[in-house]
């Protein structure tokens, strides 16, 4: 078994986690996996933490109450999800069953409340993470609530036997009635958004607004279950289409402190494909007041504002032809000129919002670095909307300004159209001539197009 000491210290800083070996002295499993799920909320920042040595210390300094939730897999890889909720300033130990993580230290009726939550998966089925699936009929919300609703009474039923054998104190009952309703909530519109019947259409069904309408009205703060809630409520009335400008704005004038910094934080989430994303970011980092969710803007999506680089497109037709903008010279150049070069060419496809894309960079640019003495040439192609964007991260990642390009018109311009340039990362290899002789060739960690590519410069 794996035994993992938790202590937690008051402290006027940010949450902190890290790990200290050889402190608690029992063998872990060979074969089982065990990790610390991450959370980010406006006072509390956990990373992911996986579990490898033989036994762990995690020292967490915290300023509040706060959820840990563990996930583990046996060996028949069965997963479990073991959530505590940790008040300020307390101290567990934890070990790894068979049945999960459960704790040692306390005494009965803090007992009781630490094993609620493992006790009604047992019963019940899994209450945190992706792995709670309702099965339902597909795309009809009426089946959807009423399984919905089918959970949220059983496990609400599970609450009311479990605390008559296992007492815990009125204010933790309360708390977990509070959390089986903001979870029946999140389940419904989470499932909504994941078959696709996710639209203002919802709150004419009475049922459904009397169980979403109340959130709006709620005075909670720092539950995060309540936030997870609000976050798809919010979006459901007030996020039109793409307009991702009108959505931050509606919720920066109608929330104030955490709640306000948690729902905007998760509205940039969505909304970084936008040409006003850096907008959005400087906004934020203004006037936020949550420096954990700033720091993991900034780390996340700084790129996106405060170039003050615009471009205003010439007049031209993007059916018939496409311009690319380069960094250096901040000229438009056509797609026939750009790939006239008299050099073998491979080109990168990228955008900023695509992690597949920032992943290859680093192959790319060792590509570029050989080809180079070669007589070849590596360009960039960047389909960002937004300008700020491409031209930060373009010159953070350190491409060569004069072979950095975006792409005007992106999604409709000739290229895309013809090659069916909508997936990315996305690479293309063009002979001395300008002719394209791989529209989807290899990407550049491949031996295959090494090979490819020295059978061109021959």
């Amino acid at each position: 078994m794996i035994r993992v000491l938790i202590a937690i210290l008051v402290c006027l800083s940010s949450v902190q986690l890290y790990a200290m070996a050889d402190t608690v002295i029992v063998k872990k499993i060979p074969e089982i996996r065990l990790y610390l799920s991450s959370e980010r909320t406006p006072t509390i920042d956990i990373p992911h933490y996986t579990f490898t040595k033989d036994q762990d210390t995690l020292l967490i300094d915290n300023i509040e109450t706060m959820r840990l939730v563990f996930r583990s897999y046996n060996p028949n890889k069965k997963g479990m999800y073991n959530t505590f909720l940790i008040k300020k300033g307390e101290k567990m130990v934890l070990e790894w069953t068979h049945e999960g993580v459960k704790v040692l230290n306390q005494k009965s009726t803090r007992l009781n409340e630490h094993n609620f939550f493992i006790e009604l998966q047992k019963s019940v089925g899994d209450f945190e993470g992706t792995l709670t699936y309702i099965n339902h009929k597909r795309k009809n919300v009426d089946s959807l609530l009423l399984k919905v609703n089918e959970l949220y009474q059983k496990r609400i039923t599970f609450l009311e036997n479990y605390k008559v054998k296992s007492p815990m104190s009125p204010e933790y009952e309360k708390k977990l009635y509070r959390i089986l309703k903001n979870r029946q909530r999140y389940d419904f519109l989470d499932h909504c958004n994941l078959t696709g019947i996710f639209s203002k259409d919802l709150m004419q069904n009475k049922e459904i607004n009397d169980l979403i309408a109340p959130l709006f009205e709620s005075a909670e703060e720092h539950d995060i279950y309540f936030l997870e809630a609000l976050t798809f409520a919010v979006q459901l009335v007030w996020l039109e289409g793409n307009n991702y400008r009108s959505y931050y704005d509606s919720v920066k004038a109608k929330y104030r402190g955490n709640t306000r910094d948690y729902l905007l934080y998760k509205v940039l989430s969505i909304s970084y494909r936008m040409p006003y994303m850096g907008e959005l970011v400087d906004d934020y980092l203004a006037n936020a007041q949550s420096e954990i969710l700033k720091k993991n803007i900034s780390d996340e999506y700084g790129h996106y504002g405060g170039t003050g680089l615009e471009i205003i497109s010439p007049l031209y037709d993007s059916t018939k032809e496409s311009l690319l903008y380069n960094l250096k010279t901040g000229e438009f150049i056509s797609w026939d000129k750009v790939i006239t070069t008299g050099n073998l060419l491979y080109i990168d496809f990228w955008a900023t919002w695509c992690g597949g894309c920032l992943v290859n960079l680093p192959h790319t640019k060792k590509v570029s670095n050989w080809i180079t003495t070669k007589g070849g040439k590596v360009i960039y192609i960047s389909i960002d909307k937004n300008v700020g964007a491409w031209a930060k991260k373009s010159r953070k990642e350190l491409l060569p300004n004069e072979d950095s390009y975006l792409l005007l018109d992106s999604d409709q311009t000739l290229i895309s159209e013809k090659y069916s340039i909508d997936g990315l990362p996305r690479y293309m290899i063009v002979d001395k001539n300008g002719n394209i002789i791989n529209d989807n060739a290899w990407p550049p960690n491949s031996d295959i197009l090494k090979t490819e590519l020295e059978k061109q410069l021959r």
